[in-house]
């Protein structure tokens, strides 16, 4: 995370604000927004699919700015979450893809796979994804006061609880070392 942030204020403070940023006019700061983003795909691979990657976000953000959208329901809200989610998951397929045919396989089987079971999808993975997806709305506080009450067990305990979250990572992590992203290139 800590990179990500040193990438984003790079991004903003070396590129889109000497660009001009948003203070040129409309035109200018779309086009300011694909550069910025394009350049960020393009810093995270040396490849055409981290471009197109980076190229996703920049539409979406200059499509975003276009339409002004402000939600002011909560339907509104749950709708802009869940589309936002389905476009950054449309661009993972391309920034994981080692091709774009690659990736057009991926996409392909997301419109013709049904009824085919996958061997990634499980109990457990559900489960995390669940997890995961309410670990988002966790109140304010309750992590600070979660690691406050851990602090207070016994050693042992937390030793056990340590093994436990060991196990569970283990058992939802991929079989044997999973590559370095970044060497695919």
């Amino acid at each position: 995370r800590r990179l990500h942030m040193t990438l984003s204020r790079w991004l903003r403070d070396y590129l889109y604000i000497p660009l001009g940023g948003n203070r040129k006019g409309t035109l200018l700061t779309y086009r300011n927004l694909m550069l910025t983003m394009l350049l960020g795909g393009l810093w995270h691979g040396a490849a055409w699919t981290f471009v197109v990657w980076g190229g996703i976000h920049g539409v979406g953000l200059s499509v975003e700015r276009a339409l002004n959208w402000r939600p002011t329901s909560t339907a509104a809200r749950w709708f802009g979450r869940i589309l936002t989610f389905h476009v950054v998951c449309f661009g993972w397929i391309f920034f994981r893809a080692d091709s774009f045919g690659r990736a057009g396989q991926v996409l392909e089987r997301l419109f013709t796979a049904w009824g085919q079971s996958s061997p990634l999808v499980t109990t457990s993975v559900v489960l995390a994804i669940v997890v995961g997806i309410a670990g988002q709305y966790i109140r304010p506080g309750a992590v600070g006061s979660l690691l406050a009450g851990f602090q207070r067990l016994p050693v042992v305990a937390q030793g056990a609880c340590v093994a436990v979250s060991l196990m569970v990572i283990n058992t939802l992590g991929p079989e044997g070392v999973a590559p370095f992203i970044y060497f695919r290139f």
